[in-house]
């Protein structure tokens, strides 16, 4: 795959009943000008670059837990990140009393 390092990623919105953290990225030339038509192979683009931030700078392996879910066996947070064409990219906080430690390790690979 081909990496996207200029993709700049931010918190868009946080869900507290869904235990969900939206995710879109800042520039306009990235996948979130565009997360909601995924007619588009290469809008997954942005959901993948960020896990392989997460996965080159801690050395983790990834694996996936459902259709469209990943997690890092290594994580002790309790993240699920998740992608689709009706939710966009978010990332599920499984323990919500650990959303604060969840978003202060996310704002790390953020740039």
């Amino acid at each position: 795959m081909e990496r996207h390092p200029e993709y700049k990623y931010y918190i868009q919105h946080i869900d507290e009943k869904n235990r969900w953290i939206y995710i879109f990225d800042k520039d306009k030339s990235g996948w979130g000008e565009k997360v909601f038509d995924w007619s588009d192979a290469e809008e997954s683009n942005g959901p993948i670059e960020f896990i392989l931030r997460i996965k080159d700078a801690n050395g983790w392996h990834v694996e996936e837990v459902g259709d469209g879910q990943f997690r890092f066996k290594e994580d002790n947070l309790g993240m699920v990140f998740q992608w689709d064409d009706l939710f966009g990219f978010v990332v599920i906080v499984e323990d919500w009393s650990r959303v604060d430690e969840v978003m202060e390790f996310m704002k790390n690979y953020m740039e």
